[in-house]
């Protein structure tokens, strides 16, 4: 079987995904919280991200 490059990159970075046990984990979770209408508007995200965190 041949593959272009970009299919063969696609295919190790699938590979590389599905191999991290830790972000199927949160991909999972992240699929069910917007199934679920747990989501964040852009408002929400923007102000988020002005806001300085705290110092530890």
């Amino acid at each position: 079987m041949l593959l272009g490059a970009d299919d063969y990159d696609a295919m190790m970075e699938t590979v590389a995904v599905l191999s991290d046990a830790k972000l199927v984990k949160d991909i999972g979770k992240g699929l069910r919280d917007l199934a679920l209408g747990d989501t964040f508007t852009v408002e929400q995200v923007r102000a988020g991200m002005r806001t300085p965190s705290p110092k530890e």
